[in-house]
């Protein structure tokens, strides 16, 4: 069995070479903006709960009824969700920002 010599001088130099970059911005978790489908009942009880999760409207009728629910994830889409179309951002980024609650998802023009 022979062991392999660690050259520590060639890690430092690729550590200092990193350190010259933006580390953070590698670093970064992506936000993603989803929308997910709940039950009346799980609204009701989780999601109506938290001023993070907006209420998008609902589908169906009786116990086929289904809300569409839009929030904020950090770097991977759950498996329960997909990412908002255009017209689901704008209506977060509405309601975030009459509820003062931040990140939003859109930035603001100033023409």
């Amino acid at each position: 069995m022979s062991f392999k010599k660690i050259d520590f001088k060639k890690y430092i130099a690729k550590g200092i070479e990193m350190a010259k970059g933006n580390p953070i911005e590698e670093a970064t978790v992506k936000p993603l903006w989803v929308k997910k489908y709940v039950g009346q009942r799980e609204w009701n009880d989780k999601y109506s709960q938290t001023s993070s999760y907006c209420n998008l409207g609902s589908e169906g009728v009786g116990k086929e009824k289904r809300i569409k629910v839009g929030f904020l994830v950090a770097g991977i889409i759950p498996r329960d969700c997909e990412m908002m179309i255009d017209e689901e951002l704008m209506a977060v980024d509405s309601y975030r920002r009459g509820s003062n609650i931040w990140p939003v998802p859109l930035k603001k023009v100033n023409y």
